[in-house]
């Protein structure tokens, strides 16, 4: 699809513009402050109070996790009286971990619990409480990571069995704020469920970052004052992680080999899917023993049983994507809306992401149960979905999420009446410019920017992600020296480029690659001029670093790109 560029400050920046102003501009174009970009040199320098965590109620958490795990202390042979119940995704499995092992290293009598994506849905609920307490006759305890802040029905039965709940949560609270009766409610929407979980962690000892810079990532948080720190923090821990099921599942998808250390799109697009795979389609108890495990053989299996359920779920993805695709046809309809018995219920928030990414569209997709059916939306850039499906609450059974993705339980024969309510609320709402794809552009800059020292000057701003984008560049009329594809299948496309505007003996030379632009090859001729957007990165090979340009999009030069 292409994208109309908008290139956000005006002015050309050349070798004369200086580093302050080139960082101001930086800042600007990404409404962030200065302040949001001071570094903790430690976890200990992390401050939850500045993401909203309270710091009485972390006192209060805590108190109350002493009195009750300190009442029955861990044996050989035990009845855990402290559950930390988590969420299938990758956020979830993260936050379960670190509050678990937290807990565990201080001998208290405490069990995770991952809720089955089929069998238990979302979120602690009462069928799973009494299963629990079933189970483990002296439960006094629940602790909720990445899910809870919605579950008033949930906490009101513990209550009634005896047990008490401290809420450790991110997601959007109720509308009128009628938050759950819990005994402890720690909460933040500027953190991830793991991020959340850490703080409350910290109190009890706990350090290591790695788990939560995970979470954060995958769970897609403005990368931004705390989580900006944390995340820094946690690339540099899962650098060198101790953690042997960690490091063996990085070693499966090969990001040990990187040169400059774990980045955070290696995070979303490499290892988050694995450990979010196996909620999907599998036991995403999995996902956590992977997590916690300090025995290598069984993290060796782990790591592969990970790895092949990964590759089995982009298997399913592409199916039914396929299949919600023929679905949708050509309807330029504000709203997509796909309802199917066939689609696999764990991954159509996958499927709504890829029609969302590529039709420009907020998509939902519904699989159909008998009687029951899950439902999962994801958006576009400026339109809340979260508020848009609350419109139509009255048809649903549950609803939860953020202003970017959401998920429900609706009855099946409501799924009609569904769709035909939230098209008329998309028609009302979503105004048409929100529909328009841009590519995003901070500054035109000089070709002879392209070196190190500019490198090292915008690399202050990383670690780059959702809410702190990588910067994006635009050079005009530059000259393609030479050009070849790469790649099995040549769908990748490699470019020499220089400026023909310089006197010869001062011409620089620079590489750009394109993933994805092989068909690109035959539009294309040496001494041809090009508009080129791209991201300038370090590119690490045979032991050797040079500074590559990453193709974003690429015009004709004169071609109308703004």
């Amino acid at each position: 699809m292409k994208k109309k560029w908008l290139v956000l400050c005006s002015k050309k920046i050349t070798k004369k513009s200086s580093e302050k102003k080139i960082i101001s501009l930086l800042l600007k174009n990404r409404e962030i402050s200065v302040d949001s970009l001071l570094d903790a040199s430690s976890a200990k320098d992390l401050d939850g109070s500045l993401a909203g965590i309270k710091k009485s109620s972390l006192k209060k958490a805590v108190k109350l996790i002493n009195e009750i795990g300190k009442k029955k202390r861990r044996s050989r042979v035990f009845d855990a009286n402290i559950i930390v119940y988590g969420d299938y995704d990758a956020d979830g499995l993260c936050a379960t971990a670190i509050l678990w092992q937290a807990l565990w290293q201080k001998k208290f009598n405490v069990l995770p619990y991952i809720p089955d994506r089929i069998n238990d849905g979302y979120g602690i609920n009462p069928q799973t409480i009494k299963k629990l307490k079933n189970k483990y006759p002296d439960l006094a305890l629940i602790i909720t990571v990445d899910n809870g802040i919605v579950a008033h029905k949930a906490v009101k039965f513990a209550r009634k069995q005896g047990i008490k709940v401290i809420i450790t949560d991110h997601h959007l609270p109720p509308p009128r704020g009628d938050l759950p009766l819990a005994e402890v409610i720690v909460h933040s929407v500027k953190l991830s469920g793991s991020g959340v979980a850490w703080f409350l962690a910290r109190e009890f000892g706990y350090r290591d970052l790695d788990l939560a810079a995970i979470g954060t990532i995958a769970d897609m948080l403005p990368l931004q004052e705390v989580n900006r720190n944390l995340v820094k923090l946690g690339l540099s821990d899962l650098g060198q992680t101790r953690k042997i099921g960690l490091k063996l599942l990085m070693q499966r998808a090969n990001l040990s080999r990187s040169g400059g250390g774990i980045l955070p799109w290696q995070v979303s697009f490499i290892l988050a899917p694995r450990l979010n795979a196996v909620g999907r389609l599998a036991d995403a108890m999995d996902g956590l023993r992977l997590l916690c495990t300090v025995n290598r053989e069984k993290a060796t299996v782990l790591a592969g049983r990970l790895d092949e359920i990964n590759k089995k779920r982009q298997q399913i993805t592409n199916s039914c994507l396929e299949r919600a695709r023929k679905k949708v046809g050509s309807s330029k309809e504000k709203l997509i809306l796909t309802a199917d018995k066939s689609y696999h219920q764990g991954i159509i928030g996958l499927v709504a992401g890829k029609l969302a990414q590529e039709f420009y569209r907020p998509a939902i997709v519904i699989w159909r149960g008998d009687g029951y059916s899950k439902g999962s939306a994801r958006s576009v850039s400026g339109c809340n979905i979260i508020e848009l499906i609350r419109k139509a609450k009255d048809l649903l059974v549950d609803l939860g999420g953020h202003p970017m993705a959401a998920g429900f339980t609706i009855e099946t024969k409501n799924i009609e009446k569904f769709i035909r309510q939230m098209k008329k609320i998309a028609e009302k709402r979503i105004k048409p410019k929100l529909l328009i794809p841009q590519l995003k552009i901070d500054f035109e800059i000089d070709f002879s920017l392209i070196n190190e020292n500019f490198y090292q000057l915008i690399s202050k701003l990383a670690p780059f992600g959702f809410g702190n984008p990588e910067p994006v560049f635009l050079l005009r009329n530059v000259r393609v020296t030479n050009l070849r594809t790469m790649g099995k299948s040549e769908q990748h496309l490699k470019l020499w480029l220089d400026d023909p505007r310089t006197p010869v003996v001062e011409r620089l030379a620079a590489e750009a690659v394109g993933f994805g632009w092989g068909k690109w090859r035959d539009k294309l001729l040496p001494g041809g001029l090009v508009d080129l957007v791209f991201n300038l990165n370090l590119n690490h090979w045979n032991g050797r670093e040079t500074i590559q340009l990453k193709i974003k999009d690429l015009r004709k030069a004169g071609e109308i790109g703004l």
